[in-house]
């Protein structure tokens, strides 16, 4: 069997692209068989897509370049940490593949019996996509074939995919595509000398990273094990439901402060004081977030979170009541109005007459008993007297305690976010006697004592930003580890963006990103400006909405320049620098 045979040999589709359709509405205008009038879904060639496609979106390590000999070069990372690697000479045809180990330092032959040969269709694949009937159909399915998982989307990118393998397959036969597939019985190995000589001159790199070829000692895919830093520094012998403890993957950077927390926390433990609450400040899109999740993650206790706003009170920081069933399980507002046969707020606005009518008993009422804010009066009155009588059921309000609550009782960890922005700073005083080891009193009545396990994390913007004030001395001096999260540098962003996207493709493109975030976040700080945010987190955004935009400036606004201001003359400062940056 030659290798065109095993290009086109029917194969089953692999996971991912088992919605795929087998054949297409029409066929390639290479194809001029008359027997068949519908083009079919070539397996290797819908896989080498799959692959291409990682690849230009960094989702996999991976690279695909150009030698000086003008040869195409290839890199596809399995995942067992094995490499893809493959040559391609447009000139005459040939493919080069084997399948290299970076640990044990061999490689072996691309087994056409074992492989699906979609490593042989990668290797042509910027030549074969250079067509403009296969370019167009990519184009239009490059996007959703890696995200959709819309069933009208996969009708589109099946019939797009089967046009795409007509193209390739027909082009291959009629050599319209340099290849020598029907005259070889078996794809030629690259070898290990050449890998370790370095004997493939990288000229350019069009998407990721080339490693391999260049004889680089390529280390495992996965670069930091996750469950190294999960449960690290558990110091707790209380058992968890497993589902809610915290576990931080892949794409998150461990930064040196954050594994210094964790340990201060463990170590304390048996000290005393012990360290238990924390205090992570610093600009917007810092880490302060992310750093607290991976806290409860080293420390391997559950997350749960509470935002504070202007106008948080006290009830709010310890929980509050709620309208709930008979069986005591908490209902919204709107559920529990109608099982008590009571109007909504949308039917008093609606009908204030007839609600009136409902609340009162009234059979005639005046004009002058139909506003509706005199009706929402009424039915006030109404909710507090089911709620003493109880209606003739066990139960009609239930208390909810807030996370940081939960968290006190039952040794969890709590951000607090924003504690900052509450305008009554006597508000957070009310945490103090609990905070300190003491309890604090329920408004049920139930007294709860923190448990001793129980971690407290504040994050908090810095009180540049608009709306945000400063920290209670009280509740500071409490706090028995503070730390300011810096805005991380340029060259911190762009691994950080590396790991957390997984995108490896334009580098040069992400490093101007990171550069015109770090000067916008500047401009705006010398500028005087606080009516914005611009940091990692847009950094993020940013490269996002490239990958789907596929234009750098068009995708700045929305995920950018809309952000780091609503002052207009300051937003066309911005506009003009992100624009002159990709000139």
């Amino acid at each position: 069997m030659n290798v065109m045979q095993n290009i086109t040999k029917k194969r089953d589709l692999p996971e991912g692209l088992e919605n795929l359709s087998k054949r297409g509405p029409k066929k390639s205008k290479y194809n001029t068989a008359e027997v068949i009038p519908y083009a079919e879904v070539n397996t290797s060639v819908a896989i080498a897509l799959m692959k291409y496609q990682k690849i230009r979106e960094g989702l996999i390590p991976g690279a695909i370049a150009v030698d000086t000999n003008k040869r195409y070069l290839v890199e596809y990372y399995l995942s067992d940490d094995r490499i893809e690697c493959a040559v391609y000479n447009p000139v005459n045809g040939s493919v080069m593949a084997s399948i290299y180990n970076p640990i044990e330092k061999i490689i072996v032959p691309y087994d056409m019996a074992e492989n699906d040969m979609s490593l042989v269709i990668l290797s042509l694949l910027e030549i074969a996509l250079s067509d403009t009937e296969a370019r167009d159909a990519f184009d239009n399915i490059a996007f959703p074939m890696i995200y959709s998982k819309e069933k009208d989307d996969w009708k589109n990118i099946s019939e797009k995919i089967a046009i795409i393998s007509d193209n390739i397959i027909s082009r291959l036969k009629a050599k319209k595509i340099s290849n020598n597939f029907e005259s070889i019985s078996e794809i030629a190995a690259i070898q290990l000398n050449t890998i370790h000589s370095k004997a493939y001159a990288v000229d350019s790199e069009l998407y990721g990273r080339v490693r391999a070829f260049k004889g680089e000692v390529v280390k495992k895919i996965k670069e930091s094990k996750p469950e190294v830093f999960n449960g690290k520094y558990k110091f707790t012998e209380t058992q968890y439901d497993e589902k809610m403890v915290a576990k931080i993957n892949d794409s998150y950077y461990v930064p040196e402060n954050i594994e210094e927390i964790c340990k201060l926390i463990k170590v304390s433990t048996e000290l005393e004081p012990s360290f238990r609450d924390v205090l992570l400040y610093g600009d917007s899109g810092s880490g302060k977030t992310a750093g607290s999740y991976a806290i409860a993650a080293g420390l391997g206790m559950p997350y749960v979170t509470y935002t504070c706003h202007p106008q948080t009170d006290n009830f709010d920081l310890i929980g509050q009541f709620v309208p709930a069933t008979t069986e005591g399980k908490p209902i919204s507002i709107q559920e529990w109005l109608v099982s008590n046969d009571m109007p909504t707020v949308e039917d008093i606005y609606s009908n204030p007459k007839e609600a009136y009518k409902h609340l009162t008993g009234k059979k005639r009422v005046s004009e002058s008993e139909i506003d509706p804010s005199k009706v929402v009066s009424e039915l006030f009155k109404k909710m507090f007297e089911v709620a003493r009588t109880g209606n003739g059921k066990e139960r009609d309000f239930v208390f909810v305690p807030s996370e940081i609550i939960e968290a006190l009782k039952n040794g969890y960890l709590c951000e607090i976010q924003e504690p900052t922005v509450i305008l009554n700073e006597g508000v957070l005083v009310g945490l103090n006697a609990i905070l300190a080891g003491g309890y604090i009193r329920l408004s049920n009545g139930e007294r709860v004592y923190r448990h001793p396990d129980s971690v407290i994390v504040f994050t908090t913007n810095s009180s540049d930003y608009a709306g945000y004030g400063k920290m209670s001395n009280s509740v500071l001096s409490r706090c028995s580890l503070v730390y300011k999260m810096d805005t991380p540098s340029i060259d911190e962003m762009i691994a950080r963006a590396a790991k957390k996207t997984h995108y490896e493709g334009n580098k040069a493109i992400i490093e101007k990103m990171a550069t015109c975030i770090a000067d916008i976040a500047e401009k705006a700080k010398d500028s005087g400006i606080k009516d914005g945010v611009t940091g990692f987190r847009e950094l993020i955004n940013w490269i996002s909405a490239y990958r789907i935009l596929g234009d750098v400036v068009k995708a700045a606004y929305p995920s950018v320049i809309n952000k780091s201001t609503f002052d207009n003359a300051f937003k066309e400062e911005i506009e003009d620098l992100v624009i002159n940056q990709f000139d």
